[in-house]
């Protein structure tokens, strides 16, 4: 019974040799003397005889007391299944043709391939790193469960993390390096391959060179799945974007949603060969961006340019075909509606075949219908009111004024008038009478006067006695009704006549 392990191969996958230094060194020495070229028999090593309790700690080649033990070659050889040779394997080198080795041996069937059995997250038992030169150069425990089986699979994937059931197919995730991939992704021939300091996400980049050379890149869940969907991509893509491969294009391929893009992605975008795809002699010298649910159809949106497209745009044929201006959102959906155009297209335009075409005029308004303005009008009204008003009155009119009428006064006097003066006059009047009276009594007195008398007269220089003539009475008793009603008042003294 021969058990043929390539130690090279288990190394890597056990992270140590099942060699001790003494054995290693004996067997290097013993081999180095044999082996004069490719093709020398395997040695055992730490064989022993069966039924044997003591394991033997020969490594002789060829000794026949042998039954079982593990086929080994010195560094540099592994070990090759050879039914010709007397030990069961022949040591073959390590560097092949191609600087990687293995590959001549590959495909004829020949090299023994190495597995590692690990337990999945729900304790079912899987291998992993089942393949030639599978895990090479990557520590066994970043892989996990079911991942990295295949030719060359993560083969030197420095500084990356492989989930469950991922990196699986020839040369999936091989020279990835600083990479986290997530569970169920990176699946096909060279899926992950070249990638560099990127995130997968859960079932992603699935399909023949799925995630060829992305870089620097976040790739969310369910997105690049099918062939060469994004390939050399760089950016950022959300989720269940850059799919679809039923189309073939005119040029016999299928897939490349996302070839060669760089730019921002939103989720559901770039669906179906060639949605968002970028010739390659202009990869990075453009970069654009596209919003959700939007470039979802054959050439949706194939060649960009340094644009926007919102959400909900571009879905339909050819609809965004070599854009150079931006595109808003829900617009441009229906076939070639807006290819070639240099002149940006607000939200809602353009929703007609071919409607604008080359378009090389303005049109970022907002074209949408909305229920309720969210703006205040920007034109008057073309027409008058009408006269009636439309509608009824909310509320009927107080039976009390609210308000007092303007024309009153507003304010009451401060002081009111005083019919009793307190004080009396400081001046006397400046000026006389300028009119005379007109008319002379009619009547005279029966009796004419027979002594002179005094008459009283009262002013404001005090109390006087004068001559009592008829004309100056007359005049003393006109002086003495202009006099303020006081001075009219107050009683003359007694006269001593």
């Amino acid at each position: 019974m021969r058990l043929v392990l390539s130690t090279a191969a288990l190394s890597v996958a056990t992270g140590h040799t099942l060699l001790t230094p003494s054995l290693r060194a004996g067997l290097d020495s013993q081999v180095q003397q044999d082996v004069t070229a490719a093709g020398a028999e395997c040695l055992f090593v730490n064989s022993f005889k069966v039924g044997s309790a003591s394991a033997s700690k020969t490594h002789d080649a060829r000794s026949n007391a042998v039954d079982t033990g593990i086929l080994s070659c010195p560094s540099l050889y592994t070990c090759v299944e050879d039914p010709s040779s007397s030990m069961g394997g022949r040591c073959v080198s390590l560097s092949g043709h191609d600087g990687f080795g293995y590959e001549e041996l590959y495909h004829d069937g020949q090299l023994h391939r190495s597995l590692v059995a690990c337990t999945f997250a729900n304790n079912t038992p899987g291998i992993k790193c089942e393949g030639t030169a599978a895990c090479f150069g990557i520590d066994a425990n970043d892989v996990l469960c079911g991942s990295c089986n295949g030719f060359r699979a993560c083969k030197n994937a420095y500084y990356s993390t492989i989930g469950e059931v991922s990196c699986n197919g020839d040369n999936a995730c091989s020279s990835a390096t600083n990479v986290t991939v997530g569970e169920g992704s990176c699946i096909g021939q060279n899926a992950c391959s070249s990638v560099y300091k990127t995130t997968v996400g859960q079932g992603s980049c699935n399909g023949y060179k799925a995630c060829h050379s992305v870089q620097t890149s976040i790739i969310g869940d369910g997105s690049c799945v099918g062939n060469t969907q994004c390939s050399l991509f760089s950016g950022t893509i959300g989720d269940r974007s850059c799919t679809g491969d039923s189309i073939v294009d005119s040029n016999g391929y299928t897939g490349r949603a996302c070839y060669a893009a760089t730019g921002t992605i939103g989720n559901d975008s770039c669906y179906e060969t060639g949605a968002c795809y970028v010739y390659l002699e202009y990869k990075g010298i453009y970069t654009f961006t596209v919003g959700n649910n939007s470039c979802r159809a054959y050439s949706a949106c194939y060649y960009l340019g340094d644009i926007m497209i919102g959400d909900n745009s571009c879905n339909a044929k050819e609809a965004c075909y070599s854009v150079e201006a931006n595109v808003g959102d829900s617009s441009c959906n229906a076939n070639e509606a807006c290819r070639s155009i240099t002149a940006p297209i607000g939200d809602c335009l353009c929703n007609l075949p071919q409607e604008c075409i080359n378009n090389a005029v303005d049109k970022s308004y907002n074209g949408c219908v909305t229920a309720s303005p969210t703006n205040a009008p920007s034109k008057s009204p073309t027409g008058q009111p009408t006269k009636s008003p439309t509608g009824q009155p909310t509320k009927s009119p107080t039976d009390t004024p609210t308000n007092s009428p303007t024309k009153e006064p507003t304010a009451s006097p401060v002081d009111e008038p005083t019919f009793d003066p307190t004080t009396s006059p400081t001046k006397s009047p400046t000026k006389n009478p300028t009119t005379s009276p007109t008319k002379s009594p009619t009547d005279l007195p029966t009796p004419s006067p027979s002594t002179v008398r005094l008459c009283h007269f009262v002013s404001s220089f005090g109390n006087s006695m004068y001559p009592c003539r008829l004309t100056f009475c007359s005049f003393v008793i006109f002086v003495m009704n202009s006099l303020p009603l006081p001075h009219l008042l107050r009683a003359p003294p007694p006269h001593p006549l």
